[in-house]
């Protein structure tokens, strides 16, 4: 029976999707530090990618 009504059965394969995170900047002075370049600039840009993804546009 499993062969032939597996969703009935309850032997169908569920797949569950995370919602999209909302795509924030965690700190109020990102906006200002994207303005000056923060996101480009090698000793800040992982540190921008985490705490300012919206001002940096990386989502």
């Amino acid at each position: 029976m499993a062969d032939n009504c597996p969703k009935s059965c309850g032997k169908c394969e569920v797949k569950t999707t995370e919602a999209p995170k909302p795509c924030e900047d965690s700190r109020t002075w990102c906006e200002r530090w994207a303005i000056s370049g923060m996101c480009t600039q090698e000793i800040f840009k992982d540190y921008m990618k985490i705490k300012c993804p919206k001002s940096c546009q990386h989502c």
